[in-house]
């Protein structure tokens, strides 16, 4: 499933986050991703889709800070990460990337709610982040 998040005020950022929001049926779904993945100025909108497609991380190279550091550019493009299930909630479910090192994750971890998820869903998920236009 696709869906359209944003950033509703310039508030929305931690100290090393910003984040996006989305109400997918009357549950709360943000999404923080790392600053130094975010391209600048940062997208009021990103498209988020969820599936169990994750053949499409094989050939995915992610960014690491150390690149967005010496190439800004690469941020501008899409993040693929894989997820894994942590705990479920009444709403939602908290996955964390399956990247080992989580100074390397692209993504913060998702609470992800549970209509998002594409039906007999397996683990790894594939969540896929895509710029809105610049």
């Amino acid at each position: 499933m696709f869906i359209n998040m944003s950033i509703n005020e310039i508030a929305k950022e931690t100290e090393n986050k910003v984040r996006w929001d989305a109400v997918i049926d009357n549950t709360n779904f943000a999404l923080y991703i790392p600053k130094w993945r975010v391209p600048q100025p940062w997208p009021k909108v990103i498209y988020v889709t969820v599936s169990d497609e994750t053949e499409k991380i094989k050939a995915y190279q992610p960014v690491t800070p150390e690149a967005a550091d010496a190439d800004p550019n690469l941020c501008t493009q899409k993040i693929l990460a894989g997820l894994k299930l942590v705990k479920k909630h009444s709403n939602t479910i908290r996955y964390s990337p399956t990247a080992d090192d989580p100074k390397q994750w692209e993504i913060g971890e998702p609470y992800i709610p549970y209509c998002l998820l594409p039906k007999d869903c397996k683990e790894p998920l594939l969540i896929e982040i895509n710029w809105e236009s610049f």
